[in-house]
């Protein structure tokens, strides 16, 4: 038996060779029919994966082995988003306008104008190119989207939120446009409005903790201090930005929630404190919550930031009526009349203290 092994060796060497020959021709040589479509729709699937990873050499290489069929369109505009990844708003027009060629109708051709042109600064072009794109292609939104960051850039926001107003009419169930809407009406101002548009996003994505903050923060900013505080529901400080700590801190103050107060504005003025304001209303939650000694030790921050405010000489007054320091109060209250606070409502307060008349339950509201 082992006489015949070299030569079955032998035998099967060329016939070896031959397959390697012809897999590697495969792969190596000119494509077409079936296989090459679809080894070049693979090719094209892996430069978009590519692309969108950030991966601009690698899509390049994919691109490189497409046949010479599968270079229309997409392919132009695959290598326009690679250049324009790579800093190169030039070589991805020239790419862009060989696409529009071999396809003048197709909506990305639009949308990768607008995105050079916004790449390049020119608001304008990227607008007029982003509305194109959504015209051409009314079910999509990306563009859309797109156009409204360029009118928001352009400090646009009334148009932004007409624009807005006419898309939601065609796509009323779109999460994004609802948010977008949203914080448009917010930017503003218009909080109604966008407690609206922001009710809309979370009632089609509930379980979106960003978009529950920001209505929150667009219902306490409209005076709807219950209702921001109540949909804030579990939601703690460390999940909030410090705008909607500010925002709830206040509303919660407003209602009366001392408590819950004091512990939103802390969590606020422990990155903030510097913002004396914010340190007032704090002052003033810890007085409300009776806890006297937390309130003067606002208050001194606060009187070191600015040592003429009316405001906080009042309240310094109130803190040391309630500790029973009558003289203190006094002398608080008159350096608040001199800081300019409100002397017929402080004299009268002294007159009654004077007499012995003063009703604790007022100066607690004043």
């Amino acid at each position: 038996m082992k006489s015949w092994l070299p030569l079955l060796t032998l035998m099967l060497l060329p016939m070896a060779t031959a397959c390697s020959s012809a897999e590697s021709s495969d792969f190596s040589g000119p494509v077409s029919g079936a296989y090459g479509e679809q080894r070049d729709r693979t090719f094209l699937a892996q430069a978009r994966r590519k692309l969108a990873a950030g991966d601009t050499r690698g899509a390049r290489a994919d691109l490189a082995q497409l046949s010479s069929e599968a270079r229309a369109a997409p392919l132009h505009l695959l290598l326009a988003e690679a250049a324009l990844r790579d800093g190169d708003p030039y070589t991805a027009q020239e790419e862009v306008a060989a696409a529009a060629n071999l396809d003048p109708d197709n909506a990305q051709i639009d949308m990768l104008r607008g995105m050079i042109a916004e790449s390049t600064g020119n608001w304008v072009d990227a607008s007029r190119a982003y509305e194109l794109a959504s015209s051409k292609d009314p079910n999509q939104t990306e563009s859309v989207l797109a156009n409204v960051r360029v009118l928001h850039a352009m400090g646009d926001a009334v148009r932004a939120a007409a624009y807005l107003e006419r898309q939601l009419g065609m796509h009323p169930r779109s999460f994004d446009l609802q948010l977008a809407a949203g914080r448009t009406y917010m930017a503003l101002e218009s909080w109604q409005d966008a407690v609206g548009s922001l009710s809309s996003a979370l009632d089609l994505r509930p379980q979106e903790d960003v978009v529950r903050l920001d209505l929150v923060l667009a219902l306490s900013l409209g005076g709807s201090h219950k209702e921001a505080l109540d949909r804030s529901g579990d939601l703690r400080p460390e999940d909030m930005s410090a705008t909607v700590q500010l925002a709830l801190g206040r509303s919660a103050l407003l209602t009366g929630e001392s408590s819950r107060a004091i512990t939103l504005l802390s969590s606020y003025v422990h990155v903030a404190d510097q913002d004396s304001d914010a340190q007032m209303d704090l002052a003033r939650a810890y007085y409300l919550n009776q806890d006297m000694d937390l309130a003067l030790a606002a208050l001194g921050r606060v009187l070191k930031a600015s040592p003429q405010n009316p405001a906080a000489f009042t309240l310094l007054g109130h803190v040391r009526l309630k500790s029973g320091q009558k003289d203190l109060a006094r002398a608080a209250y008159e350096r608040a009349i001199y800081a300019g606070g409100d002397a017929l409502t402080l004299t009268r307060l002294m007159e009654a203290i004077d007499r012995g008349q003063f009703d604790e339950q007022e100066i607690g509201e004043r």
